[in-house]
């Protein structure tokens, strides 16, 4: 039927995702330096022009960190589930075999895959998935 077929597709999206997690990154990291540097040449040449520019730096100096540490804290405490599932997901596919029968928060069944967010096991001609966080926080039975 084809079932296989969408199967790896849909793997093969998953195992991609942090690439693509990661390109988005890169990209949010770069537009923000870029603004901060036309910020700064922007600063500059208005002190060339003999303006004084001391209370834009004052400002600069007190609301830049504050607006970084409420970015950092908002992305972190934002996506920390995320995060806890990537991880446990590369412990899981380091321990945990396909093909092998396994019990998870006390589902029974063959494992058929460990995606970056979820673990897969097969039971009864359903697949039933699982966080992978549950993998660190419950008793795994091999």
């Amino acid at each position: 039927m084809g079932l296989q077929t969408i199967a790896d597709a849909i793997g093969a999206f998953f195992r991609y995702l942090p690439n693509l997690v990661a390109a988005f990154l890169v990209l949010l990291l770069g537009l923000m330096v870029a603004s901060l540097i036309i910020f700064v040449v922007v600063i500059m040449a208005i002190s060339q022009l003999q303006v004084d520019t001391e209370i834009i730096r004052a400002v600069v100096l007190v609301v830049l960190p504050g607006g970084v540490i409420a970015l950092v804290l908002s992305f972190g405490l934002g996506t920390r589930n995320v995060t806890r599932n990537i991880v446990a997901g590369f412990y899981a596919r380091k321990l945990l075999h396909i093909g092998e029968e396994v019990e998870i928060a006390g589902e029974k069944g063959v494992l058929s895959g460990v995606t970056p967010l979820q673990i897969l096991i097969e039971r009864d001609d359903e697949t039933l998935t699982i966080p992978n966080r549950v993998f660190l926080d419950e008793v795994v039975k091999q």
